[in-house]
């Protein structure tokens, strides 16, 4: 008889009292490889958290039934024992969240943390991240997760993630902190050697159409209106019209000879590094400006001294002729008096959104905390 790794039967799942997906039936081939598109919000990833069986009793409801590698995952919308889950997983599942960092140990060194989730694939390893990636990892083994940039731990996640063995693999938005050219990048090695391959059912979902666009998959399937709706093909993606810039109506915010500086933690102590050195600029009132680079040039820790988030700024940032950084020196958690004026006027969308929210707080809360402090 014919094995699958992966069969749902009425499967669906409630945000409570909003009915995120009901899936019939979905049965993929064994060796074969599903994207699931869709617009953010309609439920793709809570998709891939509960064939994870990473999604939460509450406030989700499940209802339906769900095999995992031959084994009853969810009957009748109940998670089956820990024993049943243990050799669902012994039978090998990765999952790769958006966030991919999430996957790593922020106490361990990311010598350690590739120990711990794939001991057996260093060369492996080493030799997808320099050849896809230009990354000695090397070079980075006795730093912790959070002592290297957004997308230099996205790169290294990912490739220590996707070395693992494990018949059945979800990746959830993987392209997140990925430039244009590493997304071309990890295109080519997602078809080079993961999609040809043939030893994995993989799901991936991305609302990126242009990357699932770029990809050899099997099946594609949009997510619409909580159904499975398969494609033939994949929209094509509508333009974006610039709009005509603002006249410039003033001096707005000044750069002047500023470094960031960090101290960096490893088995031998600490040791000094340079996000950016000397960097002079003028941003003119009311023009938006956009600021990219390679991931790890310092375009995030530029961010964070303007805000004042960090310590070891040195030179000047002048807004309304007064020297942020003399205003505020040290980042402890309070902003000195001569310092709040300014941030009243500063507003900032991190690359992680759900951060600007306080998790033990409803949404409606979370606004009543936030916008009185905004003035």
């Amino acid at each position: 008889m014919k094995s699958y790794p992966l069969i749902l039967d009425n499967f669906s799942v409630t945000l409570f009292d909003r009915t995120l997906f009901n899936i019939d039936s979905f049965i993929p081939e064994p060796g074969t490889s599903t994207a699931i598109t869709g617009m953010t919000g309609t439920g793709k990833s809570v998709l891939l958290s509960a064939l994870a069986g990473l999604l939460p009793a509450y406030p989700f409801k499940l209802t339906g039934s769900m095999k995992l590698n031959g084994f009853y995952a969810y009957q009748d919308g109940v998670k089956t024992n820990y024993k049943i889950w243990n050799q669902i997983r012994q039978k090998g599942i990765v999952f790769i969240p958006a966030e991919s960092a999430q996957a790593m140990n922020p106490s361990l060194s990311l010598e350690q943390n590739l120990k711990l989730l794939a001991p057996d694939s260093r060369d492996l390893i080493e030799q997808r991240l320099n050849e896809y990636f230009g990354i000695n990892f090397k070079k980075f083994t006795k730093y912790y997760p959070d002592e290297v940039s957004g997308g230099e731990l996205q790169r290294i996640t990912l490739m220590i993630l996707l070395s693992r063995q494990g018949g059945l693999l979800y990746l959830d938005e993987p392209t997140v902190n990925l430039d244009r050219n590493l997304r071309k990048r990890f295109i080519q090695f997602l078809n080079e050697e993961v999609l040809t391959q043939k030893d994995k059912t993989i799901l991936m979902a991305s609302h990126d159409i242009d990357f699932v666009r770029a990809l050899s998959m099997d099946t594609i399937i949009a997510l619409e209106d909580g159904q499975f709706k398969y494609l033939d093909a994949l929209p094509e993606s509508s333009g974006y019209e610039k709009p005509k810039p603002n006249e410039i109506t003033g001096p707005g915010l000044e750069l002047q000879k500023v470094s960031q500086h960090y101290k960096i933690r490893g088995v031998f102590g600490e040791h000094d590094f340079y996000a950016f050195r000397n960097l002079s600029i003028k941003f003119s009132e009311s023009i938006i400006y956009g600021i990219s680079g390679p991931s790890g040039c310092g375009k995030t820790s530029m961010i964070r001294s303007i805000l004042r988030l960090v310590d070891g700024t040195s030179g000047n940032i002048v807004l309304d002729k007064q020297n942020l950084v003399e205003l505020k020196r040290k980042e402890n958690g309070n902003d000195p008096a001569a310092f709040k004026p300014f941030r009243k006027k500063m507003s900032v969308v991190q690359q992680d959104s759900r951060f600007a929210f306080f998790p033990d707080l409803s949404i409606r809360d979370s606004f009543t905390q936030i916008f009185p402090q905004q003035g």
